[in-house]
């Protein structure tokens, strides 16, 4: 069966060429078995919010084609959201877990993951977004690390 990743891009429209640049790095020779898609409704928008990520797999039918996944970054909108509004009639969460899926077994909600930087310590485990996942010295050696202070 094949699944999509949809990412919500408010935070940066680089976030489906950082999923896309990951595996050809983890993965060089072997084809992406999923797609990497922005929940934007227009291509030149990369405004996509954490409400039309929500809207968009609360309303994935049994019948797609495909498992949908939606990624959320566990900064306060993205936790408020993946908590509060995945309607809990559409969406179950494991205890203890951080995804959901939808009744209906086409589309799930994940948060990206507490990150830990190089020293062992959480690195803004409470807003990481997926610009985290690299290492604490390469955000600083781009400068990356600045513009989420």
């Amino acid at each position: 069966e094949r699944v999509e990743i949809i990412r919500d891009l408010r935070l940066g429209k680089f976030d489906v060429l950082i999923i896309k640049t990951a595996w050809e790095k983890l993965y060089p020779n072997k084809p992406m078995p999923f797609e990497v898609v922005s929940c934007s409704a227009l291509e030149t928008d990369d405004q996509a919010g954490v409400k039309t990520l929500c809207q968009y797999l609360e309303t994935v039918l049994p019948s797609d084609l495909s498992i949908k996944i939606g990624i959320f970054d566990r900064d306060e909108a993205g936790t408020k959201f993946f908590n509060e509004k995945l309607t809990n009639h559409l969406f179950k969460k494991p205890q203890g877990e951080d995804y959901k899926r939808h009744q209906n077994g086409k589309a799930y909600a994940i948060l990206l993951p507490t990150i830990v930087d190089d020293d062992n310590e959480y690195w803004d485990s409470e807003n990481p977004c997926i610009e985290f996942l690299f290492s604490k010295k390469y955000l600083k050696a781009h400068n990356v690390e600045e513009k989420y202070r």
